[in-house]
Formats: C-alpha cells, structure tokens, sequence
C-alpha cells in the first residue's frame, strides 16, 4: 500500500513523477503478492493520499485530516497497523517503527538517500491466519522540507513455513526455535526457560528394520503424542531426524505478574515434563497395533535462571545434555552441567592432539616381554604410551576409545604397525633374534570400507615393506572387538590367518561369547586377562576361573598366555596348571626398545658364540 500525503506546494510536475513512478512499481509487483507503499508527511501533517494497487488504474485515494488525523498524528494509524501484528512480533515492530521516527526527530539532510531496512514479521491475513510478511523501507528527506518514506511490503508466507516449518510434523524447525527463543531472551529480563531437547533411542534401526516411511510415520505420532502433553505456554519443535525441542516458559503460563519460579521448581518441572513424555511415548508405541514398538526417550535440559542472552547457546547446553544422558543408557535425563561442556572441549583438544601426534609420530611403543615356563624370551607384547611435554603420559585406556570413535584409530594403528616392524627390522640387522611381537588389532580395522584394503592386505604390504615375516607377528584381539560385525571380522580374519600370522584372544573371559568365539574364530593362542590372575592364590573363584580357561584351551589344541603375573606364587601356580606363556611385572616391565635391544645383546653374550 502506497501512502502520500496531500500537498499544494510540490507542483503538478512533482506530483506526477511520483505517481508514475508508484504505478510503475505497482505493475512490476502486482503478480508477486507485494505492495509498494510511499507516503510523506507535512511538517503540519494535514493531510494524506494512498496509492491503492487494487485500483486497476492506481488511483489516488484521499484521506482528510478527520479521518485519518483524528488523533492529531500518524500514530494512530501505525498503533492501528501493529496491532494486526502477531503478539510475539510487536515488539520488533514497533522498535522498526521508532527507528524511523528516531531519525526524523534526529533531522534527515535534505538528498541523502539511506539504504533500505527490513523488518520480518506476521500479521492477520482476511482469512483470519497469521502470515508471514517483510516490510522494506527507508525514510528520507526532500529538499522542499518533506520527510518520505517508502518501501516494499512483501507476503513471504509459503517461503517462512518453508524456513521455519518442519514439512514432515508441521511443527516449527531449529530455526523458528532459534528465532522464537531469541525473541524471549532479548524482550524479557532473565526470563525463567527450560530447554529440553528430546531424542528417540535407536530410531535407526526403525529405519533400517521397516523403511523410512515407517520412520517417517514414527516420528509423526511421537509429535502427535508430545502435543497432547505439552504444558500450557510450552513451545515444541522437532529439530531434525528424531529430535525434538520442548521450551518450558512458566512466565507466560499465568498472570501477567506471575511470581518468578525457583530454579529448583524449574528443574523439578522440567524433569516432571521429560518422564511424562518418556512414559507418553513407551507406552503410545508399545500399545500400537500395526506396528508395536519398544520406543523410548533420552533428554537433556539447560536451565535459564543464570542469564544466558544467547539462544544458541542454551539449544547446545540442552543438546549437551541429551549426549551425556544417552551415553549414561537409553530413556536417560540430564540438567546441562558447566562440567559437560569442559569435558567436551577437553575432548575436542585430544582429538586435535591425537591427529598431530599421529602425524608427528608423538607415541612411543614399549615392549613387554613374555617367557616360557623356564623363563625364557619367546615373545613380548607391542604398548603403545602418549608422552606429554610435561613428562606425564596419555593412558591407552583414555585415547584408544576415543580414536576408534572417529576414525583415527587406522592412522594410529598403522603408526603401531610400520614402527614396530621396523623396529624388527633394525634389530635383527644389528645381529640380534628379536622374539615374536604380539600387536592388538582394533575392532575398527575389522570393519574396512569398500575403498579400503583388507587388513590382511594392509599386514602383509607392512611386512613386505620392512623385510620381516609374517610370523614374527602375532595379533591379538578382544572379543568385544568382533561382536558388532561377526560376519566381517570372521572373514577378515580368516585372512589374516591364512596370510601367515598367529592369532590371539585377549582380555579373554571379559566378553560375553567366549567359548563360541574359540569355536568360530581361527585363534591359535588365548590370553587370560590379568583381572582372574591377580589375586590368584588366595581367590578360589578365579583359581576356578583359570584352571577351566586353561584346561579348555589345552583340549582345543591352543596356546596359553597369563598376564598380570606380578610375584612367584602365582608363577608356580600357573605352572602347575598347565599353562604354556607368562607376561607381567615380575618377569619385566614394558621396555623401550633400547632396554630391549641391550636385554637381548646381553642374552647372546651370556650363551657364548
């Protein structure tokens, strides 16, 4: 809509320019849902003209001072014009609206043309429906003492629901949230928010197991459910996939002076609302008849009584959340501690450190050796340590998991690989007869893509490349490491075996299908983890334990390996139950590969030439 207020004093050839060029905007927008507005304003403001698109010949329409004025300015037709606003959008437009005017009252140089602002917001379309719309305008002064404004006012309705819409649930998407939750924390000071997000467990295997048209009709009646249990004033959004926003905002719930909740009630509250859509959605889905589903619901929530003013940032505190209670087990809850978010950044700097160590060769490998039942060299086992610059070291136990679960585990495994064979390498040209090393394989390397090569392919080109034998090499693997793919690993591992290499189980009896695994699995050598060894004498349990492993593996035909011998007892007690290979504390701590060298030197300089 065009509006110009009526004036003797412009001229004729004035008013027609202006005119023109109105209609000529109107023609080039009249098929795009757009309307074109101009309108000036008398230092007395006396009167007003509109330009009206409707009118097939843009006509001027006349509005006199009674009945537009009546309130003896322009602000009651703009009061009139927010008030079709959308209530959460009122505030951003009547901030708009007074920047405009604050340059008016601030004085506008007469032929300075500013650019044009914008302004998104909705407003009561004639069917009585929000609509989405985006005003652009500027205001400037002419030079016979006018202040012009004029813009654009574009219905953007289709293309916001296409922004702010998730198709699938209808409900608003992670940008409307951002947006929306936004809006109440720049508007309102402190305001009391729970924001819960909200995660279906193993929606993937819905996905995998029945299609996605399956999956897509699962989280239409998971969305369905969640509406008919949110709180009064609540907001609910799906995020993406199987995830799902619920923004608590008691604030807005009661009165317009509600008492402000304690943040011990919010938390009470927030918890009481995620186990009422736990126990909404596991028992929606379980009393389905088409399609009955085990279906449960993990969440994570980030309290707002600490003035937070950044909506990203509460969304990824509650995102925090959610990870740290699906890790804890399925249909978890956990309140956003500063403790996760330090737990993360500390993780996100070792898997940062990780790759330059990795590149730089930063670890180190230490051998510990294994003896026979005379206490011979007949093998050790290949350590991997992470110095620090402060001379402390980096555990296994805290770096390997990580690197399995991003992938970096390949490039860390074939560090291991490569030095440890030139490291067999290089003994046995300085004359030495290294023992048999045994490396541990990754449930990673089980598992190569399409693209990549077999690990008994990546082994033997290794080997090849540093002049050894397979059977200088012995790989050990847990069996945890072969129960995601079984199917895969047997294969890869038939592999291996048929490519020269002995292969061991270690950790053995910590799994969970230990005798099956010496069934189906081409292994030559079991290792008893040292957690049924270290208090052997005195344990009668693990006397039993070990005494079984051991007398199962000799009728299998295999070879024995205890570790975590640490005193002569235990050496004796083994012995006499028949096992073949000892490893641990009271033999030798891991070396390096100095302290190994000169431990085998010294070996050949006792036995003579």
């Amino acid at each position: 809509m065009h509006r110009l207020v009526d004036q003797n004093g412009p001229g004729k050839d004035t008013l027609a320019t202006e005119k023109n060029r109105a209609i000529q905007l109107i023609l080039s927008t009249s098929d795009a849902g757009v309307d074109i507005f101009n309108f000036a304003l008398f230092p007395e403001g006396e009167a007003m003209r509109t330009y009206n698109r409707t009118s097939a010949d843009a006509c001027f329409t006349h509005f006199t001072s009674a009945e537009v004025w009546a309130t003896g300015s322009a602000e009651a037709f703009l009061t009139d014009m927010v008030s079709q606003v959308h209530p959460d959008d009122q505030a951003e437009m009547v901030s708009y609206i007074q920047a405009h005017y604050q340059s008016c009252y601030q004085g506008i140089d007469p032929g300075a043309v500013p650019s044009f602002s914008s302004q998104r917001f909705r407003a009561r379309k004639q069917q009585g429906d929000w609509g989405w719309h985006e005003v652009r305008s500027r205001i400037y002064g002419h030079e016979n003492g006018l202040l012009i404004t004029e813009g654009v006012m574009t219905e953007l309705t289709e293309v916001m629901q296409l922004l702010l819409e998730d198709k699938l649930t209808t409900l608003p998407n992670r940008l409307a949230s951002e947006q929306w939750l936004q809006g109440v924390l720049d508007h309102e000071p402190d305001p009391d928010l729970a924001v819960i997000n909200l995660d279906l467990d193993r929606f993937q295997s819905i996905n995998d197991s029945f299609g996605q048209a399956s999956g897509d009709v699962v989280i239409q009646q998971a969305a369905a459910m969640l509406r008919q249990q949110l709180p009064a004033g609540a907001w609910l959004a799906r995020l993406e996939a199987d995830e799902f926003l619920v923004i608590l905002h008691p604030n807005r719930q009661g009165s317009d002076h509600p008492s402000a909740p304690a943040s011990s009630d919010l938390a009470t509250e927030a918890e009481a609302a995620v186990r009422l859509f736990q126990e909404t959605i596991q028992r929606g889905f379980a009393e389905r008849l088409e399609l009955p589903l085990r279906l449960t619901l993990s969440g994570g929530a980030s309290l707002n009584p600490s003035g937070v003013t950044c909506a990203r940032t509460l969304l990824q505190q509650a995102n925090t959340a959610l990870m740290e209670a699906k890790q804890r087990g399925q249909a978890g809850y956990c309140i956003y501690s500063e403790a996760f978010s330090q737990a993360i950044e500390w993780r996100l700097h070792l898997e940062r450190d990780l790759d330059l160590a990795i590149e730089r060769g930063g670890f180190q490998l230490v051998y510990q050796p294994q003896v026979d039942r005379h206490g011979d060299w007949i093998g050790a086992e290949v350590l991997l340590r992470w110095p620090q610059p402060d001379g402390s070291s980096i555990g296994p136990d805290v770096f390997i998991p990580i690197a399995e679960q991003t992938g970096q585990i390949r490039g860390l495994s074939q560090w291991v690989l490569d030095t440890a064979c030139s490291q067999l390498d290089r003994w046995r040209q300085e004359g030495l007869q290294p023992p048999r090393l045994a490396i541990n394989l990754s449930s990673v390397q089980l598992e190569p893509s399409a693209e990549e090569p077999s690990v008994g392919e990546l082994l033997l080109a290794t080997c090849r490349r540093h002049g050894i034998t397979p059977d200088q090499i012995e790989l050990e693997i847990t069996e945890t490491a072969v129960l995601r793919n079984r199917a895969l690993a047997l294969q890869q591992l038939e592999e291996v075996v048929a490519g020269g290499f002995r292969l061991g189980i270690d950790d053995f009896g910590t799994g969970y299908s230990s005798l099956q695994l010496l069934q189906t699995f081409p292994v030559q050598v079991v290792k008893v983890d040292k957690s049924f060894v270290q208090r052997l004498p005195e344990s009668t349990t693990d006397l039993q334990l070990v005494q079984g492993v051991l007398l199962i593996a000799r009728q299998l035909g295999l070879q024995t390996v205890a570790e975590g011998v640490e005193n002569e007892a235990q050496w004796q007690l083994l012995q006499t139950l028949g096992c073949d290979t000892y490893q641990g504390y009271f033999f030798d701590k891991p070396l390096t590969a100095q302290q190994m060298g000169d431990r085998m030197r010294a070996t050949l300089d006792r036995r003579g030439p």
